[in-house]
């Protein structure tokens, strides 16, 4: 298996990884590879969320001529803004931002994404909202990611073991659910392959 990950025709909502994921992927020299139809000054980076002294920035290298690939170098510099505007009604941060850094902010925080988000579906754009973290243990929090949330995003995380409270409401809220890609093999429109030597919980999955 090659030691990559594959997406094909993602959604304009671009992609998230996790901090955890981003220096699995980093140990192993993994690049991670999208296909899609973005143009450059359509999505120019992803977050690698997580705890503060792992924040970094991953740019999107434009490096096809036909405009289809976009090639991701993990930890390209530092990200100093704690909620990054990705592209107009776009929005990557974790639930572990929310639950220990941001603490009681999360009311700030919506409110101030929210008027991105009801433009971004006013003009018949999906707006994504891109969650995961500790965003399990933090009900409050699951009751806003509830009203917010729209299908579409995609993460990468290692978030895959829940407590059984947090598997009942993910389990209860599927447009959410499928957001752990790694959780699902239900999204159609994404490929991916995990590389060779995944621990349990990072277990190698094909389409």
């Amino acid at each position: 298996m090659l030691n990559e990950i594959t997406f094909e025709g993602l959604p304009a909502g671009g992609v998230h990884v996790d901090h955890h994921f981003a220096h699995y992927l980093e140990e192993r020299g993994a690049e991670l590879i999208l296909s899609n139809e973005l143009q450059p000054e359509d999505l120019q980076y992803i977050v690698c969320g997580g705890k503060e002294e792992f924040k970094q920035i991953a740019k999107l290298e434009f490096s096809d001529p036909n405009g289809t690939l976009w090639r991701v170098k993990i930890g390209d510099r530092k990200l100093d803004s704690k909620v990054l505007p990705v592209r107009k009604g776009v929005y990557s941060f974790t639930g572990f931002e929310f639950a220990k850094i941001f603490n009681s902010s999360i009311d700030l925080i919506v409110a101030t994404l929210k008027p991105y988000l009801d433009d971004s579906l006013s003009s018949n754009k999906q707006a994504y909202l891109m969650v995961t973290g500790g965003l399990g243990e933090n009900l409050y929090l699951q009751k806003k990611v509830q009203e917010l949330c729209k299908p579409g995003g995609l993460i990468l995380s290692h978030e895959l073991k829940f407590s059984e409270s947090s598997r009942q409401w993910w389990s209860q809220n599927p447009h959410t659910n499928k957001w752990f890609v790694l959780c699902s093999k239900k999204i159609q429109w994404a490929k991916y392959r995990i590389p060779c030597g995944a621990s349990p919980l990072r277990p190698n999955l094909q389409p």
